[in-house]
């Protein structure tokens, strides 16, 4: 290729690197996903709902965004809430998304 030197040839190896690191992840998240909802499928209806009312703010962050596709929240105004807010919101989306079966979230 004229007009390329071997700076070039690295930084397209380097974001060649960056892209496959990125699928990586793309793919591990995905696995975490589908582990994390057989998990939850294959638990009674009654240990379901005891996990979401004990499960921290941090842990039921995670667990939302894991669990209930982004598109059916309402993301802005979750974030525009406060932290004790935004969790009490997400402790009922993520038990209206379990008692509906994967179906509603309010």
């Amino acid at each position: 290729m004229a007009g390329r030197g071997q700076g070039d040839s690295l930084h397209l190896s380097e974001t060649l690197s960056l892209l496959s690191c990125i699928i990586l992840i793309l793919i591990m998240d995905s696995i975490c996903v589908l582990t994390l909802n057989e998990k939850l499928d294959s638990l009674p209806l009654e240990k379901k709902l005891e996990s979401m009312h004990n499960s921290s703010a941090e842990d039921i962050s995670h667990l939302v965004t894991a669990v209930i596709p982004q598109d059916r929240l309402p993301l802005q105004y979750l974030e525009s809430l406060s932290t004790d807010d935004r969790t009490v919101c997400y402790h009922t989306a993520m038990i209206c998304w379990i008692v509906t079966g994967s179906s509603i979230v309010p």
